[in-house]
């Protein structure tokens, strides 16, 4: 199943499309809040592009980022604010912090 199928009402499809087409998985999964693409241990969360229909409408990003480490979670979101300007330099950024 991908964001399509686990989010059918999602407003945010074009970041999503953008993100496979880049070569991110598609791990979206109904439970969560939004669907979240994964690539070289970063994963990053597409939120609604509607304020009102996310989980934290006052939230000031749509887009959050977080890293693992040997599967594990080694820190929280961090979040882009505006356009998906590019889903690969967050994870080279963020990469950095692994090493």
């Amino acid at each position: 199943m991908g964001w399509k199928e686990e989010f059918p009402n999602f407003d945010g499809g074009a970041d999503c499309v953008r993100l496979v087409a880049d070569g991110w998985e598609d791990v979206s999964w109904h439970n969560d809040t939004c669907p979240s693409f994964e690539r070289g241990g970063v994963v990053i969360w597409v939120d609604c592009v509607n304020r009102m229909a996310r989980e934290f409408p006052d939230a000031p990003h749509r887009f959050g980022v977080m890293y693992r480490h040997n599967d594990q979670t080694i820190d929280g979101c961090d979040a882009l604010d505006g356009a998906l300007l590019c889903a690969d330099e967050a994870m080279q950024e963020l990469a950095k912090e692994v090493e």
